[in-house]
């Protein structure tokens, strides 16, 4: 009877294992909000082809928010870049403002450093994000073709007393450099000769570095990036970046290329639609330097004045980029605001900004009406500064996100600003500042102009004294018969403005007999000449560099693009003329920069 058992025992408890599978129930597994990172958007260098190396330790911070966009809490981590497809964070359900950065805070690095962020992502499953990244770096690079083997280039910055060596790839030696650092770059020529660079780095501009002998001398220049770079020897002379929306506006656009005696190499109509094309000469060219036209005719109406720019004696390889790359709006989309005033009994002057360059300057209530609306980016403020019985005061206001009319207290301008005493070189002294919450993006508030009496070379200039990031002071006095235009950019208002010690003697001329003649440092020319009678009303505007010093301009003959039977030069009357001297500057690309954002001189005149 054991036996029997034995056999239906273990049959009865496979019966009842099956009866309970049938019946048991698969437990639903919850999905945990987490967030991964799909890509990163690295930023381009300005007019380069350049693919960015990755590298180093990126820090990871989570904030997490409340309904009022305040933070609660905060996450940081961190994880090596190259590692970033694979890092994965769990987090509570919410809404949260997310950053990563690279951790290297070194003046220079191997690696690209950048900051990329989110703000205001709702988070309640599975996200995978996509990052756009800016970078407060510039590049230096140099082929490898110009250095000596077992040798590396090394950079010195003028703060700091180890030098920083070069990586290297795909054929060069490369090092990101901060912006707004300025040093020496030097390396070991194939002849075993040491040579140096000074350079000051301005963020996203790349300094390509080659080596080019001058009456025997062997010296540092820069030349166009590619990574299959165009050799001096070549026929091509330039690579036009074009910008098709821009060129939509004319009838015909032509580029004209000739040699110092104004004779045609080549020229090229522009074909709508293209981007990037290269200008080569349709003859043997064996000289370094060549002179660059672009001719517009307008398509609008057969009496707007036609347009020549030119660029003189510039350098064999050099890029044109007829635009200025600018640098990015804050994320997100700009809110619109009208403002309206309370508790206010009157003022001597009133001033209103937000961070997206939207101002007003009033001098009485009855101009209170002329605040119509205002756009500021999402989390940013408004400034308002009062001048009343010779006393400032100012404030910074919230603006809730959403709110489409605010009214702005005057009782509550509460803060002393701060003051910074200006001494320019000259009398006829203005100042206008424009100040950065972030030098990583456009965004500023206009701060307002302030001018000294005619007479007088110091002014008090008002400002709040929250620190910016960035103070862009435009500055402008007289000597004499000329006029001065200074640029800082800077983390402060500087009390004293830069002289600047370059000057010219041009008399009233015209196109046939101009002949510039200058003295002092600069890095450009620019000479503005229009026609003394209504027909053919051509403009020309003529730019050159220094290292050209060329004063024996000889043009060609430009009636056929005009559709002239011929042009008379000794018309076209110098309206204009001035020298330059910008931060970065580097001749081989152009339009040459004198953006607001970009430290410059300038020394100019009105004819």
């Amino acid at each position: 009877m054991k036996k029997y058992l034995y056999i239906i025992f273990p049959a009865i408890l496979f019966i009842f294992s099956r009866c309970s599978k049938d019946h048991t129930t698969n437990p639903v597994v919850p999905v945990l909000p987490s967030v991964s990172f799909q890509s990163i958007n690295y930023p381009s260098f300005i007019n380069s082809s350049w693919t960015n190396v990755l590298g180093g330790t990126v820090a990871i911070e989570f904030d997490l928010l409340n309904s009022s966009n305040t933070v609660t809490s905060t996450f940081k981590d961190s994880t090596a870049l190259n590692n970033i497809s694979a890092y994965s964070k769990i987090l509570s359900a919410g809404t949260y403002n997310i950053y990563v950065a690279s951790k290297s805070t070194a003046v220079a690095d191997t690696f690209v450093r950048f900051n990329a962020q989110i703000k205001s992502l709702s988070i309640s499953n599975k996200q995978a994000l996509s990052l756009t990244a800016t970078t407060n770096d510039g590049l230096i690079t140099i082929g490898q073709s110009f250095v000596q083997s077992g040798t590396v280039p090394s950079f010195k910055s003028d703060s700091a007393a180890t030098p920083y060596k070069f990586g290297y790839t795909n054929g060069f030696y490369y090092l990101y450099v901060k912006g707004g650092t300025k040093g020496t770059v030097s390396f070991t020529t194939k002849g075993n000769q040491t040579v140096t660079k000074s350079l000051s780095i301005v963020t996203l501009n790349q300094y390509n570095l080659a080596l080019q002998t001058n009456n025997g001398t062997l010296q540092v220049v820069f030349a166009p990036f590619a990574y299959n770079q165009v050799a001096v020897s070549s026929s091509t002379l330039l690579t036009v970046n074009a910008n098709p929306t821009s060129y939509g506006a004319y009838a015909s656009v032509y580029f004209v290329v000739t040699d110092e005696n104004g004779k045609v190499l080549n020229s090229v109509k522009y074909i709508p639609g293209t981007t990037t094309f290269t200008i080569a000469s349709l003859q043997p060219f064996a000289e370094t330097r060549f002179n660059f036209f672009e001719i517009e005719i307008s398509a609008a109406s057969a009496n707007t004045k036609p347009n020549i720019t030119g660029f003189l004696q510039v350098k064999k390889g050099s890029v044109y980029t007829p635009y200025v790359n600018s640098l990015p709006g804050k994320p997100g989309t700009p809110n619109s605001v009208k403002i309206h005033l309370t508790n206010s009994t009157g003022f001597d002057q009133l001033n209103l900004a937000t961070d997206m360059g939207n101002y007003s300057i009033l001098h009485s209530l009855a101009d209170t009406t002329s605040i119509i609306g205002y756009t500021y980016s999402t989390g940013s403020k408004l400034w308002v500064q009062m001048l009343k019985n010779n006393q400032y005061v100012y404030q910074f206001f919230n603006i809730p996100n959403g709110t489409t009319n605010f009214n702005v207290d005057i009782s509550q301008l509460t803060e002393t600003p701060a003051v910074q005493t200006m001494t320019a070189p000259g009398s006829n002294f203005q100042v206008s500042v424009f100040a950065k919450p972030d030098v990583n993006y456009a965004n500023e508030y206009y701060l307002g102009q302030v001018s000294a009496p005619y007479s007088y070379n110091t002014l008090n200039y008002y400002y709040p004294s929250e620190p910016f990031a960035e103070y862009d002071a435009l500055m402008s006095y007289t000597i004499g018969k000329f006029d001065y235009t200074i640029i800082t950019a800077a983390a402060a208002i500087p009390a004293q403005v830069p002289a600047f010690n370059a000057s010219f003697n041009i008399p009233a001329s015209t196109l046939a007999n101009f002949v510039p003649n200058y003295t002092g440092t600069f890095d450009f020319y620019e000479a503005v000449f229009a026609n003394t009678n209504s027909t053919p009303n051509v403009q020309f505007v003529l730019y050159s560099p220094s290292a050209a010093n060329y004063t024996n301009i000889k043009l060609p003959d430009f009636s056929s693009y005009l559709g002239l039977a011929s042009l008379d030069l000794s018309q076209q009357v110098l309206t204009y003329f001035g020298l330059y001297q910008t931060d970065g500057f580097n001749e081989a690309n152009f339009y040459y920069l004198n953006a607001l954002s970009n430290s410059s001189k300038a020394v100019y005149s009105n004819y």
